[in-house]
């Protein structure tokens, strides 16, 4: 709702060091990824002369590095730039509950303890009967695991480490096989743990389980969730974070990364794409960036016509025209309120004593106004000239001010003055002043331009007020303050005054 919302953004900078052999090279690298608390907005690569090719799968995502021949030293670099979600932001998951492999399921675990039993799978079964009798639903069931688990003290888990096969000394992977002979949705996952800007963030195991419709990272030792920092996945399922065919050695790869802060709406449009996609293609942030700009100021014009419309209706202020004080106060909102008072009382000053002159020509109306416009528009660009020489450029705020409104105004001030006398055509004059600052205070409003231009539908509320006031046929304030002195009470009859 508000346009100076900010998120923290984060880059992500991969150097890949290898050396080439005398063949043709291939490395392949993964690269962060969209999870369900972190998401990528976009990705390049920095690599001259070799091919880049972007690979998803299972696992990750990955960007192949190839080339012919790369003998010697080679570095080659990416980035990705994404932000975080809060929990609160996170879609819940659509697609079924993720379907869960293990050779120690249930239904084969016990198979086996009836037909060929085994200390691992005796002390397996145990653990998990143990954490299940513990817990009444699956949040608690993991943090049960976990504590039973990380107490490596306990007999069963001593089995479980010592006779498993694979190795399951690490807790990650110990932690991660458990839940899944539990039948409960779970990973490993290989990321960079973010706490700040940091250059070589070595990649850290972390576990995920799928709980509440969604996969969350959850303590091998505690079962509870982590949410402290940011964790940008890089690999699921253990499989390294960078692999070579035809260098010589291990490629390695190095990780840096910076943290920014910008504005959030483009986390918004995200969620809008996932969550209401009708809305996401709808939205005007789809259109080019010198359009929205446009429609920022276009539909600033229907709010600032009702500021004029009421002080019009309901305060009785009267002005030249009725769409001159917007498009003025556009021009403010533009030049600035200083400047553009100064621009607005100059150029129709000195338009006045130039219609003067051409009534002394006894002009047709058409020929005048169009003497009367070409005149303007040599004091604009004389003041753009005049403004250049005193190093105060001026030129586009001067071309901002509408031509044809300006002489229209001059010309109607001009004949007020002449039929009515300078008095009448100063008040309407100032009155139009009056109501261009008033709509400039509103229009120059950011946030008042931020909610009608991400929610155009806001116009249709100007339309119900527009409307509303349309209905009113009553007195005006003015009209009240003009006749104010029949309302004076005879001392003597006690009735109003005739």
């Amino acid at each position: 709702l508000s346009p100076d919302a900010r998120q923290s953004e984060y880059y992500v900078e991969g150097r890949i060091s290898f050396t080439g052999g005398s063949g043709p090279v291939s490395v392949r690298a993964a690269v962060p990824q969209s999870a369900s608390r972190f998401v990528v907005l976009e990705s390049d690569a920095l690599a001259t002369g070799f091919g880049v090719l972007e690979q998803s799968d299972d696992d990750g995502d990955y960007m192949l590095f190839e080339q012919r021949s790369a003998e010697g030293e080679q570095n080659v670099f990416y980035r990705v730039r994404g932000f975080r979600i809060d929990s609160s932001d996170v879609p819940r998951s659509r697609a079924n509950r993720p379907a869960v492999v293990s050779p120690y399921s249930r239904e084969l675990r016990q198979r086996a303890l009836r037909q060929q039993p085994t200390p691992f799978l005796a002390a397996l079964d145990e653990v998990i009967a143990t954490a299940e009798a513990r817990s009444a639903d699956e949040v608690n069931f993991v943090r049960n695991l976990a504590l039973i688990l990380g107490d490596i003290r306990d007999q069963r888990v001593e089995v479980i480490i010592e006779d498993a096969e694979p190795d399951l000394r690490e807790p990650e992977l110990r932690f991660v096989t458990v839940l899944q002979a539990a039948n409960i949705p779970a990973r490993r996952v290989v990321g960079l743990p973010v706490t700040g800007e940091s250059r070589n963030v070595v990649p850290v195991q972390a576990v995920e389980v799928y709980l509440g419709g969604q996969w969350q990272r959850v303590s091998p030792r505690d079962g509870l969730p982590v949410e402290e920092e940011v964790f940008i996945p890089l690999t699921y399922s253990g499989n390294p974070v960078v692999t070579g065919t035809g260098t010589r050695g291990v490629p390695e790869i190095s990780f840096s990364v910076r943290g920014v802060v910008n504005n959030q709406l483009e986390r918004a449009l995200w969620t809008s794409r996932n969550d209401a996609p009708f809305i996401s293609w709808t939205s005007l942030f789809a259109l080019p960036s010198h359009s929205q700009l446009v429609f920022r100021a276009i539909f600033l014009v229907p709010l600032g016509a009702l500021v004029i419309a009421f002080l019009r209706q309901i305060i009785g202020i009267s002005t030249f025209g009725t769409f001159m004080p917007v498009l003025i106060a556009l021009s403010f909102r533009e030049i600035g309120l200083l400047n553009g008072l100064g621009l607005f009382i100059g150029l129709v000053g000195a338009g006045l004593l130039l219609r003067a002159y051409f009534s002394r020509l006894h002009l047709l109306l058409v020929p005048r106004l169009t003497a009367v416009l070409a005149i303007v528009t040599l004091l604009m660009a004389l003041i753009a000239l005049v403004g250049n020489a005193a190093d105060f450029p001026i030129g586009l705020s001067i071309a901002l001010f509408p031509l044809v409104i300006l002489t229209m105004t001059i010309e109607r001030m001009s004949i007020m003055w002449e039929e009515v006398g300078p008095r009448k055509a100063l008040i309407r004059g100032g009155g139009s002043i009056i109501c261009a600052v008033l709509a400039w205070i509103l229009i120059s409003n950011k946030q008042i331009e931020h909610l009608l231009f991400v929610f155009p539908e806001l116009l249709l509320v100007v339309v119900a007020f527009a409307i509303l006031l349309g209905s009113y046929n009553g007195y005006k304030l003015s009209e009240y303050l003009r006749f104010s002195m029949f309302r004076k009470v005879d001392a003597d009859t006690g009735s109003p005054a005739t």
